[in-house]
Parts: C-alpha cells; sequence; structure tokens
C-alpha cells in the first residue's frame, strides 16, 4: 500500500474512477472531511484497503479527556463508506420505515 496523502481533487479523481459519471450525484470529497480534518493516508486497489488520518481535537474529548463515541462513530463511518464506495456498488437506505 503506497502513501497517497491526497489532495480534495486527487480524492475526487479516485472516487470517479469507481464511480463513472454517477460522482456528479455525490457530494465528493464529503462534506465531514473538511469539518474533521480527515484525509485518505493510503488506498490499495488490489486488496482493497484504505486508510484515513483523523486528527483528535481536544473539543470532542470527554469528561475523561478520551475521544467522545459519537467520534469515534464519526471515523469508522468516515473510512467504511469511503472504502465502500470505492469497492462495491452504491446501496442507499432512502426510506426508514
Amino acid at each position: 500500500m503506497k502513501n497517497l496523502y491526497l489532495s480534495q481533487d486527487e480524492v475526487k479523481e479516485l472516487f470517479k474512477k469507481a464511480l463513472g459519471d454517477s460522482i456528479d450525484n455525490y457530494k465528493m470529497p464529503q462534506p465531514i472531511f473538511a469539518i474533521t480534518e480527515s484525509q485518505i493516508v493510503a488506498y490499495d486497489e488490489i486488496n482493497k484497503t484504505l486508510v484515513l488520518k483523523m486528527p483528535i481535537k481536544e473539543q470532542w474529548l470527554n469528561v475523561y479527556d478520551i475521544l467522545q463515541g459519537g467520534m469515534i462513530d464519526v471515523a469508522v463511518d468516515n473510512a467504511i463508506g469511503s472504502l465502500s464506495m470505492l469497492v462495491a456498488p452504491i446501496s442507499l437506505t432512502q426510506i426508514m420505515q
């Protein structure tokens, strides 16, 4: 796996390669990446692995001075969501009943 540290434009190109013209239907790079300062560090197309970097900010710490559980969820969602878009067909739940 090679380190990429992709720019936002390079991230968009990576997803465009995977999604084709349908990328125009999505906000790419994902807005949450800017908010959390998340960054794709490495992507291995052959082994279908993705490494993300997300800093831990002081305002995201709980009373025990560790990362708030919800922010851990954000990091996991960023990684799994991004990887799934790169390696699998898009699958969305649009209506909850």
